[in-house]
C-alpha cells in the first residue's frame, strides 16, 4: 500500500501537517480521520438523523493513482465529498478529491475527480461515472445539512438531519469541459 496520508486531524479540529512526496500539491486531500472538525456539537450531544454516505457500510474497493492501486474497505462520504477507507489498526483514512487520482472504484460504482464550478467557484469533486467513452457520463450526488432547531413549541427540539438532493447530471466530450 502508498501511503497518502499528509495531514493527521485531531478531534479539537485542529490539523498537524507531515510531509509526503506524492501529496505536497493538495496538502488536504488525504488526512486520518478522527472526527469531521468542524465546529457543531458531537453526534452524542446532538444526534443528527439521516446518513452522509453513498452506502453506510465500508464495501471493497479500489484506488487507482499515478503510482499503480491500492485496495481497501472503503465508502463515499457524499457530504464531505471524501472516499473514507479503512487503514492499519481499523483507523478511518479519508481521501478527498485529487488530480493524482484517476478512479476509484467502490462495489459497482466508479467516482473520478473531475473540476466543478459551483457559485462562481471552481474545485475538485468526485463524480459517479456511469458511461464512458468519446462522451462521457457523470452524476453529482449531492447532500446538505439541515441545521438543529430547538426549543420549538409542542414539537420540541428537532435534530439535525442529512437531507439528499437532487442528482445532477453531466456530460463531457472527450476530454471537454463538464456540460
Amino acid at each position: 500500500l502508498i501511503v497518502l496520508t499528509t495531514v493527521i486531524m485531531h478531534s479539537n479540529g485542529q490539523a498537524k501537517q507531515i510531509d509526503n512526496a506524492l501529496n505536497r500539491a493538495n496538502p488536504n486531500a488525504v488526512h486520518t480521520f478522527t472526527g469531521y472538525g468542524t465546529t457543531m456539537p458531537s453526534e452524542r450531544e446532538y444526534p443528527i438523523e439521516g446518513t452522509p454516505y453513498s452506502e453506510d457500510e465500508f464495501v471493497k474497493g479500489i484506488i487507482y493513482h499515478h503510482h499503480g492501486s491500492q485496495s481497501a474497505e472503503m465508502r463515499y462520504n457524499i457530504y464531505d465529498d471524501r472516499i473514507e477507507y479503512k487503514g492499519k489498526d481499523t483507523v478511518i483514512m479519508v481521501v478527498g478529491p485529487d488530480k493524482l487520482i484517476k478512479k476509484i472504484v467502490i462495489g459497482d460504482q466508479t467516482l473520478v475527480v473531475e473540476l466543478y464550478e459551483e457559485k462562481g467557484k471552481k474545485a475538485l469533486t468526485y463524480f459517479i461515472r456511469q458511461d464512458s467513452g468519446k462522451m462521457t457520463m457523470l452524476t453529482k450526488k449531492t447532500i446538505s445539512l439541515k441545521p438543529p432547531q430547538f426549543g420549538k413549541p409542542i414539537e420540541g427540539d428537532i435534530p439535525a438531519k442529512y437531507v439528499r438532493m437532487p442528482d445532477t447530471h453531466f456530460y463531457k466530450i472527450d476530454n471537454g469541459p463538464l456540460v
